[in-house]
């Protein structure tokens, strides 16, 4: 592809995506480039609502739990995923061959309001429902309920998980 004009490209290219999708910039990459080998850090948000009453609004795009939380025990736990290390409690392991070892540069919980906790990771990699897996245990700690083998197994929905950024 002739990437003289990019901007007329960008248009082209957004005019036929959804509308929750958005590419924002585009550059030529070597013919062997991967999208997903070749990515040096990948950024995800997920979404807590916090009430008693379901949300009407948003349904899409973050997680209902009921029961009030507590930020600061939630907050300290995010920040014991930082560093290097081996992360196979966050995964089914069943036909799982690949390394499960990825580098956290980024836990951070983030109190949006009352209703609203955002939990910000960012990694070199992810394993499959890792990040659900990571946030289901958080908001088990947040309950007031110790830590244990089986709670690294609480996925929270897909629904309040979104990719934010990938960095090449």
């Amino acid at each position: 592809m002739d990437i003289k004009n990019p901007d007329r490209i960008l248009l082209a290219i957004n005019s036929g995506l959804a509308e929750d999708l958005v590419l924002t910039s585009i550059e030529e990459v070597s013919e062997d480039f991967h999208a997903r080998f070749n990515a040096k850090s990948r950024e995800y948000l997920y979404k807590i609502f916090i009430r008693k009453q379901r949300p009407v609004l948003r349904l899409d795009s973050l997680a209902w739990v009921r029961d009030k939380l507590d930020y600061e025990a939630m907050k300290k736990h995010a920040e014991s995923f930082l560093g290097t290390r081996d992360f196979s409690r966050y995964v089914k392991l069943e036909g799982h061959e690949e390394s499960t070892e990825c580098t956290v540069y980024e836990s951070e919980l983030i109190k949006e309001s009352s209703l609203c906790f955002k939990y910000k990771i960012k990694a070199n990699r992810f394993l499959r429902h890792m990040v659900r897996r990571i946030v289901g245990e958080l908001v088990h700690v947040g309950k007031g309920k110790p830590l244990s083998d089986a709670s690294s197994n609480l996925a929270m929905p897909a629904e309040g998980l979104t990719l934010v950024k990938v960095e090449y």
